[in-house]
C-alpha cells in the first residue's frame, strides 16, 4: 500500500513538473539596433517646446531577460546607445539662454534599464509575437545634456525559433522620457525626450 501511494505521489509530481515546464519559459535576448532616432526638447514650462535637438544615425545594444507563463510575460532590459546630432530647431526670436543651450548641442550616448509586462501571442509556436509596455530610467550625456529621466516604453517583437531553444527576432521600440529638468543661468527648463528604433538579434531559451 505504501509503495502504491509513493508511486502515485511520484506520478502526480512528474505530471505537475511537466505541466509547469510547459507553462513556464525563460529567454535571454541579445539585440542590436542599427537604425533609430531621438528628439530631445527644452521648454520654459512643461507644456512648451522652444528648442529641439534632433539625432539620427542612432544605434543601440540590448540585453534582456524574458519570463513567460500562460502567455503573459515580463521583460527586464539593459541597453546602451549612441546618437549623432543631426540638427537643432529653435523658436523664432529665442532668449539668450536658449541660444546658449542650442550652441552646446553635441552627439549623445545613453544607458537605460527598464521592466516591461505584456503578452506573448502565439505562445509555444515556432513564430511568436511579444507585446510589452513598461517603465524605466534613462541616463543621457552629450554636450549640455547630462540628465537622468524616467520613461515609459512600448515594444513589439516577432521571434521565430530555429531550434527548440535558439531563435531570431526583430522588433520596434518607442520610449518617452519625461519630467526632466535643465538648470541654466538661474533658470530652469523642462526637458523631454522621444526615442524610436528598430532592432534585431538572437534569443536563447533557458
Amino acid at each position: 500500500m505504501k509503495n502504491r501511494l509513493f508511486a502515485i505521489v511520484i506520478a502526480l509530481m512528474s505530471v505537475s513538473i511537466g505541466v509547469h515546464a510547459q507553462d513556464m519559459c525563460n529567454n535571454i535576448y541579445l539585440g542590436f539596433s542599427p537604425l533609430g532616432g531621438s528628439i530631445i526638447s527644452f521648454g520654459e514650462s512643461d507644456d512648451d517646446v522652444d528648442l529641439k535637438f534632433n539625432y539620427k544615425s542612432c544605434w543601440n545594444a540590448t540585453l534582456s531577460k524574458e519570463g513567460i507563463m500562460m502567455g503573459f510575460g515580463y521583460l527586464v532590459e539593459l541597453s546602451y546607445g549612441r546618437g549623432k546630432l543631426d540638427k537643432v530647431k529653435i523658436e523664432e526670436d529665442p532668449s539668450a539662454d536658449l541660444k546658449a543651450i542650442a550652441h552646446q548641442a553635441d552627439d549623445i550616448w545613453n544607458v537605460s534599464g527598464a521592466v516591461y509586462g505584456g503578452q506573448v501571442f502565439n505562445k509555444g509556436k515556432r513564430v511568436q509575437f511579444p507585446l510589452y509596455i513598461g517603465v524605466g530610467v534613462d541616463y543621457t550625456k552629450g554636450g549640455i545634456v547630462h540628465n537622468t529621466m524616467p520613461f515609459v516604453g512600448a515594444k513589439l517583437r516577432v521571434k521565430g525559433y530555429i531550434t527548440n531553444s535558439i531563435g531570431l527576432w526583430v522588433g520596434g521600440n518607442f520610449n518617452y522620457d519625461f519630467t526632466g529638468k535643465k538648470s541654466f543661468n538661474d533658470n530652469t527648463y523642462s526637458m523631454k525626450a522621444v526615442r524610436y528604433y528598430l532592432d534585431a538579434g538572437i534569443v536563447f531559451s533557458i
